[in-house]
């Protein structure tokens, strides 16, 4: 399987603090002219990280077009500001490259209420109201289900180089 280097590209949000700064970059991956937008913008801005992989395991992991996750629009199985955002959706695209968008401004943020590739629901906003947790703890257990299946279908997409650097998932 013919590998290709991915790279991660961070621009400035449109939505601005109150001081008229950006809250955060949104982040896309481009390689070998495929384009992952994450549900956003594909052009312009810095870039990041950059990883080798292969199309195959990359548009496994994260479909460039829209899906849906448990009904709900989605890509690469976040569903937006529920269990990730563009950063999420990028790191997805870039598993197989062991890249990640670490240098986009508000990262920090959102892989702490999100993690690193989207496995996690704060299910703590949910805590005063029992059926909106129970409802957030269904989705956290069908968002690990899908990222544990999702992972172990991609595994055979790998490029032998690749597939002995990529992050472990266990």
């Amino acid at each position: 399987m013919s590998t290709a280097t991915f790279q991660a590209y961070a621009s400035p949000t449109d939505a601005k603090l109150p001081n008229g700064e950006p809250v955060g970059d949104h982040t896309y991956v481009v390689a070998n002219g495929n384009v992952w937008p994450c549900l956003g913008g594909d052009s312009g801005g810095r870039k990041l990280e950059s990883g080798t992989g292969t199309i195959a395991a990359a548009t496994c992991m994260g479909d460039p077009k829209r899906t849906t996750f448990m009904g709900i629009p989605s890509s690469a199985g976040i569903v937006y500001a529920v269990n990730g955002v563009c950063h999420q959706i990028a790191n997805r695209v870039l598993y197989t490259t062991n890249a990640t968008v670490t240098g986009a401004d508000g990262y920090i943020y959102t892989q702490i209420l999100y993690g690193t590739y989207g496995t996690f629901v704060p299910v703590y906003i949910f805590w005063y109201v029992p059926l909106l947790m129970a409802a957030a703890l269904a989705i956290e257990g069908g968002v690990l289900v899908d990222w544990v299946s999702r992972t172990g279908k991609c595994e055979n997409l790998q490029s032998p180089a690749t597939d002995t650097s990529r992050p472990s998932i266990k």
